[in-house]
């Protein structure tokens, strides 16, 4: 509310919401509208001086796509947010994800696997824990632990066989190292699915010729400057009771990520 009341006294300056704002995967829209009507009529009055843009996600892709390039109400409603002049890209990330790309599930009006998902999860948590969804977040590793061991026993099944009738040995040999030698996911050092988001933002900003890359999804909030001077911004999570929430400031040619709750900016240029 705070967030808000800051961005309404400012005259020149702009919100862009980066997806999700609205879980319309666990919970009904009227629902949401009326527990938080509150913060909703500071949102509005906001949108009547033409300041908020709403990109949508994964959770609120319905209906909001419906409206994408055009307005709800005095809201400007985008799939995603291009700004030539400031070299600014956001979206909320989930097109880099083959379980959550509404895109390629939009013929099946039963959505996406990740849609499924969440659904599950809300299921749970209403009627037995509220917070399971933290609970479950917690398991994550376990299971990109499990996937990586799955697929590096295919690889090596699949090198064998290259190895008996297609290959020289060394070739398998090399293979076999490269594949033991990877990173897994209980390794403090591993980048696995954030590094998928990254590569993708800073491919996205090459091809388009801009500089900041912004998005959301996958809870984590980061900052990472590529060696071409292109910058990465995550906002993390504004709902996990266990995050901070972020939010990117674009101001005199600088981004910065800003704690919401401490107002401690992280800047890199």
């Amino acid at each position: 509310m705070d967030f808000l009341d800051q961005i309404i006294a400012e005259e020149d300056s702009q919100l862009i919401i980066v997806g999700d704002f609205l879980e319309l995967w666990q919970a009904d829209l009227e629902k949401i509208l009326f527990y938080h009507s509150d913060l909703f009529a500071k949102l509005f009055r906001l949108a009547e001086t033409d300041r908020v843009i709403y990109v949508y996600g994964n959770h609120d892709y319905l209906p909001f796509s419906r409206f994408k390039g055009s307005y709800f109400g005095n809201i400007k409603v985008l799939e995603q947010y291009i700004d030539q002049e400031n070299g600014i890209w956001a979206l909320h990330g989930h097109q880099f994800n083959e379980f959550n790309d509404i895109e390629q599930a939009k013929d099946r009006i039963s959505g996406s696997i990740g849609q499924k998902i969440a659904e599950v999860v809300g299921f749970l948590e209403r009627h037995l824990d509220e917070d399971i969804d933290i609970e479950l977040a917690k398991m994550i590793p376990f299971f990109r632990t499990l996937k990586a061991k799955v697929n590096m026993l295919k690889r090596i099944v699949r090198c064998f066989v290259d190895k008996v009738f297609f290959t020289k040995e060394d070739d398998f040999t090399k293979e076999v190292i490269r594949i033991q030698s990877q990173t897994i996911p209980q390794d403090k050092n591993y980048q696995g699915a954030w590094a998928q988001y990254q590569q993708a933002v800073f491919s996205g900003l090459e091809e388009k010729g801009l500089k900041y890359g912004i998005i959301g999804h996958t809870h984590q909030e980061d900052l990472i400057s590529d060696n071409g001077g292109k910058l990465y911004t995550n906002l993390g999570s504004w709902t996990n009771p266990n995050q901070d929430p972020y939010y990117a400031l674009f101001e005199q040619g600088e981004m910065k990520l800003v704690n919401a709750k401490e107002e401690k900016i992280s800047i890199l240029v």
